[in-house]
């Protein structure tokens, strides 16, 4: 009985972990690979659109949302996956960047691949 309230009381929570979770991993990574192999200004123009979304508080980010859009779940996950995109999209972009610039990469270029 206990533990059936618990499982009933942890669907929300849980969907909006997971949700903001997949929604923010998936578009990080996609931008970080486009910031690291793309041209030089796309990487500058991310990495600002990524600093102003860190730079900018959370909470007050969130207030704002959800003055604009209602209370609902989907706005909660909107607003978690937005502030988490570019913690994942720097990862990625600096491992695209040390990839890209490793030895081996360059050797394989200079033989006449890519």
């Amino acid at each position: 009985d206990t533990f059936s309230r618990i499982i009933m009381g942890g669907r929300i929570p849980l969907l909006v972990a997971f949700a903001s979770l997949g929604i923010s991993l998936a578009l990080g990574l996609v931008l970080g690979l486009v910031a690291g192999f793309g041209p030089r200004w796309l990487d500058n123009v991310l990495l600002l659109i990524f600093d102003t979304i860190r730079s900018f508080p959370s909470i007050i980010f969130a207030l704002a949302v959800i003055g604009l859009l209602g209370p609902s779940v989907t706005s909660i996950i909107f607003v978690i996956a937005t502030t988490s995109i570019p913690i994942y999209a720097r990862v990625a972009r600096t491992q695209t960047e040390a990839l890209r610039n490793s030895e081996y990469i360059a050797a394989e270029q200079s033989m006449g691949a890519g």
